[in-house]
């Protein structure tokens, strides 16, 4: 029987317990905002909670583990805010939000927190989060992405789509993993030949798996550098849900990887120079 890993579920004495336990928190965090017309305005939300959920019960065989509720709101640029479905926050109010709510943990005694971000205009405001936490209580927080917890040689080996069709927003590789999560709220029917990328340089991937050498520069958005006729980055048409469980089976196991260095590894502190 699977332990319940949900933090709302727990009673008074056991939230007093895990944090004595020095059990590890999951935050997922997402957005509402359109998909494509094939996909929830709730995908990345499911990603990361379903995801979340996932990885906790794996870890809860040697990690005690809880998931939070998802931060369901999160900031896109005007690009999306535009398109019916879109419910965003601005930049401040998600990084005050997100912040408070980890202040919390921590007064409850939690010293384990990492996110689950499933949205990529997060990341920036969420890892200024962990900064002042860190500088606020002391406690080392983690930001995580589960479609960078795919890898890129292992994504590439299992993607059917030309290069492009992995571009991050409603393709090949999101596509593939409501259809493995919740392929129920999938309909393929109405997913289109999609916007694949072609503006791909050493510089900028285009994909999620390039099939070429790139190398990380810094920011820049993907809508400003192709825009997308169909509100996707990417190539759906190819995705399957036997390729979503694919990527899952690697996502789960890279966390749990992951999460048990990040659990085991103890704050160094620096005190000065000699």
């Amino acid at each position: 029987m699977k332990q319940d890993v949900l933090f709302e579920n727990k009673r008074r004495g056991q939230i007093k317990e895990a944090a004595r336990n020095n059990t590890l928190v999951l935050l997922p965090v997402g957005i509402l905002e359109e998909h494509g017309p094939h996909l929830p305005i709730n995908t990345d939300n499911i990603i990361a909670y379903d995801i979340s959920k996932l990885v906790a019960e794996k870890l809860n065989d040697k990690i005690p583990t809880l998931v939070m509720p998802t931060v369901w709101a999160g900031y896109h640029g005007k690009e999306l805010a535009d398109i019916p479905g879109g419910i965003r926050v601005m930049p401040e109010t998600l990084f005050h939000y997100v912040y408070d709510i980890c202040e919390s943990l921590i007064r409850n005694g939690f010293k384990k927190i990492a996110m689950v971000n499933g949205h990529g205009q997060n990341p920036a405001i969420l890892e200024l989060v962990t900064r002042k936490i860190a500088d606020e209580f002391g406690v080392n927080m983690m930001v995580t992405y589960p479609l960078k917890m795919i890898g890129s040689k292992e994504g590439l080996k299992i993607k059917r789509s030309p290069e492009g069709g992995a571009g991050g927003h409603a393709g090949e590789e999101e596509t593939a993993l409501i259809l493995a999560l919740r392929r129920e709220l999938a309909d393929m029917s109405l997913a289109p030949e999609g916007d694949r990328c072609m503006h791909r340089t050493k510089f900028f991937s285009g994909d999620m798996f390039p099939e070429h050498e790139t190398m990380s520069f810094g920011y820049f958005s993907t809508w400003a550098a192709q825009g997308s006729r169909s509100g996707v980055l990417g190539e759906p048409k190819y995705a399957t849900e036997e390729e979503g469980r694919r990527f899952l089976e690697l996502i789960v196991g890279n966390y749990v990887e992951l999460l048990t260095e990040f659990y085991e590894l103890e704050t160094q502190e620096v005190t000065g120079l000699d």
